[in-house]
């Protein structure tokens, strides 16, 4: 945000969460009878035995390897923003312009609110890029992204959402009912992927 030229307009923010998190990531073939769990059964029962196919709660491996695919996601969308990548458009662009509800904060003070105080000047030795804005951040299943001017968030959330079709597949014709988009729908018509200077992320209020 601090680096953001601000002759190009406010800085926008988006919030994109990954649904069934560590369930997107499978296990090496290998490594799957050593996280096998007995189950008890009865005298006389034929002994049952669980193997987990994709990373397990409660296995302490688990958060590193599925933060190291997210941070993954976000390197690559961060690749391709930096070299200027046109991404086609994605299946879920219509369900992401869904807009978040207007929500004033108690005791903010607000751009052009009466008794509102000024903004400080920018501190002179911060670079004009002359470019927009455009970053993508990641703490384990929360993304965030920042951009400024709208075509240009456009490209950055497309590249983002392709990101992640890039490292956790998307759904495609040979999915039961039981697979969900790797991206979670029920926040994205929350509104939480549209374009906002107001973001709620982890218990933080990002206001830029």
């Amino acid at each position: 945000m601090i680096l953001a030229d601000p002759a190009l307009g406010p800085v926008q923010l988006l919030k994109l969460d990954i649904s069934d998190g560590f369930y997107r990531v499978n296990l090496a073939i290998d490594d799957i009878p050593q996280l096998g769990v007995a189950f008890p059964t009865k005298p006389g029962e034929p002994k049952l035995v669980a193997f987990p196919l994709v990373l397990p709660m409660g296995w302490r491996n688990s958060p590193p390897i599925f933060s190291a695919a997210t941070e993954t996601i976000a390197d690559l969308a961060n690749e391709r923003i930096r070299r200027g990548d046109t991404p086609a458009a994605h299946p879920l662009d219509e369900a992401a312009e869904a807009v978040t509800p207007a929500r004033p904060l108690e005791g903010t003070p607000r751009g052009g609110v009466a008794g509102a105080e000024p903004e400080p000047p920018r501190d002179p030795s911060l670079p004009a890029s002359g470019k927009p804005a455009g970053y993508i951040d990641v703490f384990v299943d929360d993304f965030i992204g920042l951009t400024q001017e709208r075509r240009h968030g456009q490209r950055v959330r497309r590249i983002l959402l392709h990101a992640v079709d890039d490292v956790l597949r998307p759904l495609d014709s040979t999915d039961d009912q039981f697979r969900r988009e790797p991206v979670s729908l029920k926040k994205l018509r929350k509104g939480d992927c549209s374009w906002a200077t107001v973001k709620l992320v982890l218990g933080w209020i990002l206001d830029t």
